[in-house]
This record gives C-alpha cells, structure tokens and sequence, in this order.
C-alpha cells in the first residue's frame, strides 16, 4: 500500500506540474498578446503627414524594411506580423498618405486598402491626339513605354484620377473605353431612321457640327441641317475629327425632321455636292 500511495503522489506531482506550466504558458501568451496589440497601435513618430510609395511588385517584406529604414515603423517584422494577424491582406501598390502618428497598424490598414492618393490629369475638350500623347508623356505619375497614340476621335477627353505608378497604356485604354461606352450610350438612345449607318459615322458628323459653330445653342439647328442634308442625299465635304464631338453628338443623335426655312437649308456649312 506504501508503494501505491508513492506511485499516487508521484502521479499527482507530475500532473501538477503539467498544470503550472500551462498556466505560465497560458501567462506567457496573454502577456504578449497585450504587448503586441499595443506595439501594432502605439503612435508613430512623425507630427506631420509624409507620402510612401509602395512600388509594383514589392514584397511584404521588403514594404516593411522600407517602412523601417524611413522612420515610419520601429519594427519591420511587428509590421508584417500585423499584416498576417488582421487577415494576411495583400498590400498594395499605389502612393500613400501616412496620417500623422500613424501606427502600425493604421498602416497596414491603409496599404491593404489599397486607398492610395489620385492624381488629376486632364485633356480638355478639343484637344488633339498630338497634344493627348505628350501629356501622358511628360507625366511624372505614369510608368511605362508610351502606347502606340491612336486615332483622333477616338478617346474621352475628361479628368481622369489615376494612381502614380499607373501605366501609360492603361490610362490610354481606358480613355478609349471612356469614348466607346460613351458613343454607344448615345448611339443606342438615337432617334429612328438617323441617315447614319455606323456610331463612327456619328462621331464624324458631331465633329462637322462643331466645327461650324462653337456656339452651343445653335448646334441643334446645324445638325438638324446636316441630317437633312444626307436624307436628300448630299455628300459632306470630309472633317478632321475634333474631340469636342461628343458634346453635340447626342444632339444629333436625338435629330428629327425639324421645321427648318429655304433659307437655313442652302447655308453653306459646308462644301458639299450631290451623289
């Protein structure tokens, strides 16, 4: 029976042992739980906010070391610790505003966000493709090769909001998708029986248009001479395409047979002959 309780009381003493490591384990872990969420939300050092550009194709651990190496962060691997604990996010591209004080993990947050700052570039109307080309050229927010520059008339002139590090081509495609969808919301709401056969020959005729007048009143009754013109039919004297087209073409677009006199038909817009 001595052996037994020997056995018993040795028994327990391991058990309890197994008990307090646990417990200091399980000590251990709360208290560095605690540090670490304090450390990711501890202010950072800067009073002001300072930009931070976050390169294509950076890795996370190279983002930190920058991060790092500026003063931004105290602790590279605290930074990307904290990218993998609030979900392991990528981080994006793009240049950042850092608030001022940010913390760690107020950095984190922003980057995988992907908010990062937009720059405005703009092509006003009536631009030229020439003109369109060298801006995206002499941008300092834009990277890449220059894009093969396209045909006049065939781009949205707008402001567009574009991240640095956006490449030259994509702004390009998605001016040319701007001019697309744009023509083709005005060609679909068109007016029935329009002598246009194409949404280029639209554009084309809204460049004419505008051409003979930058008076924007007076382009609904120089359309309205124009249609009726080519339901006669007459051929128009071609027009270098202006980008200000689109300012008129959904004018045209919605033509009818308007009440016009002699007088407004004979103008002489444009030079033009029977087929």
């Amino acid at each position: 029976m001595a052996r037994a309780a020997a056995r018993r009381s040795s028994g327990g003493g391991f058990f309890s042992f197994l008990f307090w490591i646990a417990v200091l384990a399980g000590a251990a872990a709360l208290f560095g739980f605690f540090y670490f969420t304090s450390a990711i939300g501890r202010p950072g050092p800067f009073a002001e906010p300072r930009t931070f550009i976050v390169e294509r194709g950076a890795s996370g651990a190279g983002i930190a070391e920058k991060l790092e190496a500026e003063g931004f962060i105290s602790d590279a691997l605290l930074f990307r610790i904290a990218n993998r604990f609030q979900g392991g996010a990528a981080l994006q591209a793009g240049e950042y505003e850092i608030p001022a004080n940010a913390s760690t993990r107020q950095i984190v947050d922003l980057m995988t966000s992907g908010d990062a700052l937009q720059h405005a570039i703009t092509f006003p109307e009536g631009i030229t493709i020439a003109a369109v080309m060298r801006i995206i050229q002499e941008s300092d927010v834009l990277t890449g090769d220059m894009p093969e520059a396209p045909p006049e008339g065939a781009i949205m002139p707008d402001t567009y909001h574009v991240a640095r590090g956006m490449t030259r081509t994509a702004l390009l495609q998605q001016m040319r998708d701007a001019r697309d969808e744009a023509v083709n919301e005005i060609w679909a709401a068109r007016a029935p029986n329009l002598p246009l056969a194409t949404p280029d020959d639209l554009v084309n005729l809204a460049a004419i248009v505008e051409r003979e007048t930058g008076v924007a009143s007076e382009r609904p009754l120089v359309a309205a001479v124009f249609v009726n013109r080519l339901r006669r039919p007459m051929r128009l004297k071609p027009i270098r395409r202006s980008f200000t087209a689109f300012a008129c073409a959904t004018r045209i677009a919605a033509a009818t047979d308007a009440s016009l006199t002699r007088r407004a038909i004979a103008a002489p817009f444009v030079k033009a002959k029977s087929t």
